[in-house]
């Protein structure tokens, strides 16, 4: 067995070990100040290296750098975009938007009102547990991020215009779903700077 294949094998038994790769790295935030820090940082590159791959561990271990088949170069990671998540809570299977969470909206309606956000546009994007079909995931997951958009609407003064909604489903995991917490931090809603 070549080495090239060795050490694939390696990092992809590593990964089905652990559980689930995760997508990255994000604040959760609830304060205005902290939403307003999160959002107003520049752009950055993906995380990779020329050529390869991340992938990261969901218990923080070392990060596995995976090379493409044939070698070469990858094209220039696209920017991301500042980006900041929110820990919202819904009525099982609703989209009806449980009282506990509404102050954490209403400092996200603080933030996006601020004098240093308030000519920025942003997608709300809802996400979900591993629970449950794709299908119905993302038709809740796109309704949960719509109902944040029309409450920040309806409640926070912010033009319809400068707010945009997608679901993911359970498709971006940030954390394991074979734990209570891990499905938790996947049940979330975050936001992105689009401009």
């Amino acid at each position: 067995m070549s080495r090239k294949m060795f050490l694939l094998l390696v990092a992809l038994s590593f990964v089905f070990t652990v559980g689930t790769a995760y997508a990255g790295d994000i604040k959760f935030a609830e304060k205005k100040d902290d939403i307003i820090n999160e959002l107003s940082k520049p752009a950055t590159k993906k995380a990779s290296s020329k050529g390869f791959s991340t992938i990261k561990s969901v218990s923080g271990t070392k990060d596995i750098k995976l090379k493409p088949e044939g070698g070469g170069d990858t094209p220039a990671p696209e920017p991301e975009q500042p980006r900041v998540a929110a820990m919202i809570l819904f009525k099982y299977n609703s989209t009806e938007i449980l009282p506990r969470s509404v102050s954490i909206l209403e400092e996200f309606g603080k933030a996006l009102n601020d004098e240093k956000l308030k000519k920025s546009n942003f997608c709300v994007e809802g996400h979900t547990d591993g629970d449950g079909s794709p299908e119905y995931n993302m038709q809740l997951s796109n309704k949960r991020a719509q109902a944040i958009v029309d409450y920040l609407v309806k409640n926070c003064d912010i033009s319809r215009e400068r707010l945009s909604s997608r679901g993911w489903g359970k498709t971006r995991p940030i954390d394991t779903n074979e734990t209570e917490e891990g499905k938790q931090k996947n049940r979330r809603v975050e936001f992105s700077k689009v401009n």
